[in-house]
C-alpha cells in the first residue's frame, strides 16, 4: 500500500491514474519504463502487469532510485513478464 492505496491486483488504468494524480500534488517523479510500465521515483515503484484469467492486474516492482534508470539490465526479464 502507498498513502493507503492497494499497489497490487489492480486493474492497471485505475492505478495509473491514481499515480498521475498523486504526482501533481508533488514533484513530478513519474516516468515510463521501455517496456511502457508506468514507474514512480517517488514510491520506489513500477507497474508491472500480471495476467489473472482474461485480465490484467497491477504487480508492482519495487525498486531502489538507481535501478530505476537500468531496470530491465539490473533484474532480467522474468521480473518483467506476464504470467
Amino acid at each position: 500500500m502507498a498513502d493507503g492505496t492497494a499497489l497490487v491486483g489492480r486493474v492497471p488504468s485505475e492505478l495509473e491514474r491514481w499515480m498521475e494524480a498523486r504526482a501533481e500534488h508533488r514533484e513530478p517523479d513519474l516516468l515510463y519504463l521501455p517496456g511502457g510500465e508506468l514507474g514512480s521515483v517517488g514510491l520506489g515503484v513500477a507497474l508491472c502487469v500480471q495476467r489473472a484469467g482474461d485480465r490484467l492486474l497491477t504487480r508492482p516492482v519495487c525498486l531502489s532510485s538507481d535501478t530505476m534508470d537500468d531496470c530491465y539490465r539490473k533484474l532480467g526479464s522474468d521480473a518483467w513478464a506476464i504470467s
